[in-house]
């Protein structure tokens, strides 16, 4: 698959790193890009898990630094994040990193049927390498899918050397 192939040769780039709190220095969680399997295909994925339940704000400054990292440095055209349907604090990083959910899947583990949602991001590089994430939406009626006009928006990212969180790879 062309997805893999890109891919191939950044896998040690791939990967879930520590998330490092800066003044304390210790770690309160992990995030990163790793290659998952969703249905019939391999996605570029952000992941991320927090320890306290309430570092929705770091986890959103993480995610988002894996969506830059993604979309500059492995020069991916889309990224995505897998997220189980009961999740709804991820739910919410993954819409406040830009995405939107795509579509759904049932995903079998350990004998459970586990219903999953995958939240997408495409990149739009436009202007001076000033980077622009274009929101893919669609209209659900019944089992009818229906695509929307995209819609563009302009994601300020903050500069790692301003950000309270340290990210180790």
């Amino acid at each position: 698959n062309g997805l893999t192939d890109k891919f191939t040769a950044a896998k040690m780039e791939l990967g879930l790193w520590a998330a490092i709190l800066k003044e304390t220095d210790k770690m309160i969680g992990q995030c990163g890009l790793t290659m998952q399997q969703w249905k019939d295909q391999e996605v570029l994925e952000i992941g991320y898990l927090f320890k306290d339940p309430l570092a929705s704000g770091i986890g959103t400054e993480a995610a988002k630094a894996c969506k830059q990292y993604a979309f500059e440095k492995l020069n991916a055209s889309e990224v995505c994040s897998i997220i189980r349907d009961s999740n709804t604090a991820s739910q919410n990083v993954a819409m406040r990193n830009g995405m939107v959910m795509k579509d759904q899947w049932i995903k079998h583990y350990k004998g459970v049927d586990m219903p999953h949602y995958r939240y997408v991001v495409i990149a739009d590089k436009t202007k001076n390498q000033n980077y622009h994430f274009q929101v893919i939406l669609f209209l659900l009626a019944g089992d009818e899918r229906i695509e929307l006009p995209p819609k563009v928006l302009e994601t300020p990212i903050i500069p790692f050397d301003q950000s309270p969180l340290r990210l180790l790879y």
